[in-house]
Parts: C-alpha cells; structure tokens; sequence
C-alpha cells in the first residue's frame, strides 16, 4: 500500500511538475527513507520482500533479458549436426568425468 501511495503521489507530481513519475516516486522514496518516516515494521518487511525477489528472480530476469537481445534468427544458421555432435560430446565428457571423479 506504501508503495502503491508513493507512486500515485509521484503521478500526481508529474502532473504539476512534468518530471516522470518514477523518478519522482524514487526521490519521495528517498526523502521518506532519509527522514525517517516509516515504520520499523515496514523497513523489515520490505527487507524479507527484496531478499526473496532478489535471490528468486535475478537469474531468470536476466537470462530472460538474454534471450530478449538475441537475434535468433541468426542463431538458427549455426544449427547444424555436427553442432549438436559437440554439445552432446561435451556434456556427456563432463558429465561421466564428474561421475568418475565421484568415486575417487
């Protein structure tokens, strides 16, 4: 609700100031933060919720904004047999080299 607030209020300053509403919804943030004007309450559970969405979504964010700035078209060319050959050649060398290296 907190943060559903701050970013009204950032739109409602946009209107008047013509900033863009993040950044004016970043700098009430930051004022709110530098003041002091939020509960104890609120700083803990907004540091659970950062520690969960960064440790659970970081990795697919960004393999997700990879495969956003890929040309696969491109990609496709490359698709050939001796392509997957060495793919499954090489995963198969790491994967019996580990299972050996298991039981030494």
């Amino acid at each position: 609700m907190i943060l559903a607030t701050l970013f009204i209020f950032g739109m409602i300053l946009a209107k008047i100031t013509h900033f863009p509403s993040p950044v004016l919804m970043i700098i009430i943030t930051a004022i709110v933060k530098y003041f002091r004007l939020r509960l104890e309450s609120v700083k803990s559970g907004c540091q659970q919720w950062y520690e969960f969405i960064s440790g659970n979504f970081t990795f697919p964010l960004i393999a997700g904004l990879g495969l956003l700035y890929i040309d696969l078209g491109s990609d496709v060319n490359v698709l050939t047999i001796f392509y997957f050959i060495t793919i499954i050649s090489v995963v198969f060398t790491i994967s019996m080299t580990g299972f050996v290296c298991s039981f030494s």
